[in-house]
């Protein structure tokens, strides 16, 4: 079975990022990355979560599918 690799980032856990998380995570044909870029809250927990935003082209075009929230305003942008 060949699986679709999503990354999913916000800059908290809104509800937007809340449904799709949950709405893949449980899904066999989903290889699910998620990631919260708020400085008070961190970047997450649990085995499908990444600490860092992949550093480079080729590490995040290994991605089928990335859904970007508001992580503008964790930075102050």
């Amino acid at each position: 079975m060949v699986k679709l690799s999503v990354l999913v980032v916000d800059s908290q856990p809104r509800w937007e990022y809340r449904y799709l998380r949950n709405a893949l995570a449980p899904d066999p044909g989903v290889d699910l990355s998620c990631m919260l870029f708020h400085p008070n809250i961190g970047t997450g927990g649990g085995r499908d979560y990444l600490s860092t935003f992949p550093g480079s082209r080729e590490m995040l075009t290994r991605y089928d599918g990335v859904f970007l929230g508001d992580s503008a305003s964790a930075r102050g942008s």
